[in-house]
């Protein structure tokens, strides 16, 4: 399993809400230009996991997780 990262701003996010094929656009077009908003873990996101949590970081990024504000929802 590979895990992809796009850094996104608020607005491309909502658009990406209800915009699925544009998202998956976007995404494409910044990995190919390999832009700096893309990142690949390749199969390093298990590790990922568990160096976040032993730092403590509540959020489970790497598994799955939409954060908003001071709350976040399991994928």
């Amino acid at each position: 399993m590979n895990g992809n990262w796009l850094r996104v701003s608020p607005d491309e996010l909502g658009k990406a809400r209800t915009d699925l094929d544009w998202a998956y656009e976007l995404a494409m077009t910044e990995r190919d230009d390999n832009s700096e908003r893309w990142a690949a873990t390749d199969k390093a996101w298990n590790a990922l996991d568990y160096l976040l949590d032993r730092l403590g970081f509540e959020i489970p990024l790497v598994l799955g997780s939409v954060f908003k504000g001071s709350w976040c929802r399991m994928m």
